[in-house]
C-alpha cells in the first residue's frame, strides 16, 4: 500500500445482528459495518483489529498487519 493511499478492507463472519468495531495502531477509517477504507500518513508497518459481535452477546475479533511504503 502506498502513503496516503487508499486500502479496501472486509471482514467475513457469520450470525445475526453483527456489529463490526475496527481499530487501527495509527490511520484513519472511512466507512462502517462489515468493509471499511483505511488510509494512513507515513510509510511503516501497522496492524488492525476487526471485532465482531452479533446480538447473542458472542464475539470474535481478528488482527492483520499491513506494510505501507
Amino acid at each position: 500500500m502506498a502513503v496516503n493511499g487508499f486500502t479496501n478492507i472486509t471482514a467475513t463472519a457469520t450470525g445475526s445482528g453483527l456489529t463490526y468495531k475496527w481499530t487501527a495502531s495509527y490511520g484513519t477509517f472511512l466507512g462502517s459495518g462489515s468493509s471499511v477504507k483505511w488510509t494512513v500518513c507515513h510509510s511503516d508497518k501497522f496492524t488492525i483489529t476487526c471485532e465482531v459481535k452479533d446480538d447473542k452477546g458472542h464475539s470474535d475479533s481478528k488482527t492483520v498487519s499491513i506494510n505501507v511504503h
